[in-house]
């Protein structure tokens, strides 16, 4: 690697790595503004709730924008067609799992199986959108990689996204009972803020550095991170 790339390469981890984090806090900001000019001041799930009318999860669709922008620099079209197939693939996996194991279902479980089913969920969708990556930005031979770095990274994401959901919850006003918190209030928008940065940023870290590894571990760039030869 030429001294121009190594110069570059933390510079181009850092951005890699915050493409997911920023795509997450977006769409998830975005979701909350809605509730709130749906139903403010009502508790989250009264009235005409964005959260339990989901059409399209924001996690699914912080996916695909996460995609995009993790490639947009390299290569446009090789980003958008990534985008595109992580947010369909993510979005066919929520539908099929919602179809096969729908909530009433789910909760009537032990509550060990519950938790089984709910990490296995996100090993899955981190396995989809790791492979989509790999896949789409050309390094197909090493797909298997970007879809273990996807599982664990989404994976660890979504326990650290709970403890600190959990947290944030039990400092407010309205205890752990999230059916009471308050639509458009600051604790709204922590709530829902700072556990998606998290997990974006835990997945943006994963994938990112899958790339590098890869690219070294061949003595090659691979399309993640060719942006460091562009810097």
């Amino acid at each position: 690697m030429n001294t121009h790339s190594s110069r570059s390469l933390p510079n181009t981890f850092f951005r890699n790595s915050l493409s997911f984090a920023v795509a997450f806090v977006f769409l998830y900001l975005l979701y909350c503004l809605l509730d709130n000019f749906r139903n403010p001041r009502l508790a989250i799930y009264q009235g005409n709730s964005v959260w339990s009318n989901l059409v399209i999860d924001p996690t699914v669709a912080a996916l695909g924008v996460g995609a995009l922008i993790l490639g947009f620099k390299a290569d446009r079209r090789r980003a958008l067609f990534s985008a595109l197939a992580v947010f369909l693939a993510s979005l066919l996996f929520f539908r099929l799992w919602i179809w096969f194991l729908p909530l009433d279902k789910l909760i009537t479980f032990n509550p060990n199986v519950v938790t089984f089913f709910i990490y296995l969920h996100e090993v899955c969708v981190g396995l989809i959108t790791g492979a989509m990556i790999g896949y789409t930005q050309g390094d197909w031979k090493r797909t298997g990689w970007y879809a273990l770095a996807g599982a664990l990274g989404f994976t660890i994401g979504f326990l650290l996204m709970d403890i600190a959901g959990r947290t944030i919850l039990a400092l407010s006003p309205f205890g752990l009972n999230l059916p009471r918190l308050i639509v458009g209030s600051p604790w709204f928008y922590l709530y829902f803020m700072v556990p998606a940065f998290i997990q974006g940023l835990t997945l943006g870290l994963s994938i990112a550095f899958a790339g590098i590894v890869c690219g070294r571990s061949e003595g090659t760039t691979t399309p993640l991170n060719q942006v460091a030869n562009q810097v």
